[in-house]
């Protein structure tokens, strides 16, 4: 990606997808940190806008269970009538949908780092409500 950046005949705008882990000790985690870095540098060499976006856990469309959406997984067990292995902490959860309008959005904006809102939730509240 930095090498096509490097090559492009125009300043475009670099928007990356990032992630709430980025730079947490995990291989995910300080892969997505050290691209980010990456891109950042490439940005600040060649004078171009770079865009970091921290997404939280994503949810929705495409999600794969046992793959990409823990929330996948978490339903796949349930409706098969299992019962997921669970913790009840507080996770950020964001729809695919909002993420992309989140990603659209700092195509133009004016922020270096954005951070979409997700909304808190725990197992528990599931399974009570």
């Amino acid at each position: 990606m930095a090498d096509a950046i490097r090559a492009a005949q125009s300043k475009p705008r670099i928007v990356f997808a990032n992630s709430i882990q980025a730079g947490n000790g995990s291989p995910y985690g300080d892969g997505k940190a050290g691209a980010s870095e990456v891109l950042r540098g490439v940005a600040q060499k060649l004078g171009l806008d770079y865009v970091d976006v921290l997404l939280p856990n994503l949810f929705g469309e495409h999600g794969r269970h046992g793959y990409n959406s823990f929330v996948a997984t978490f339903c796949r067990e349930v409706s098969a009538g299992r019962e997921p292995p669970t913790n009840d902490n507080q996770v950020k959860l964001l729809h695919v949908q909002d993420a992309a309008q989140a990603l659209v959005d700092a195509l133009a904006g004016p922020t270096r780092v954005d951070r979409p809102k997700g909304e808190a939730h725990g197992v528990m509240r599931f399974w009570t409500s």
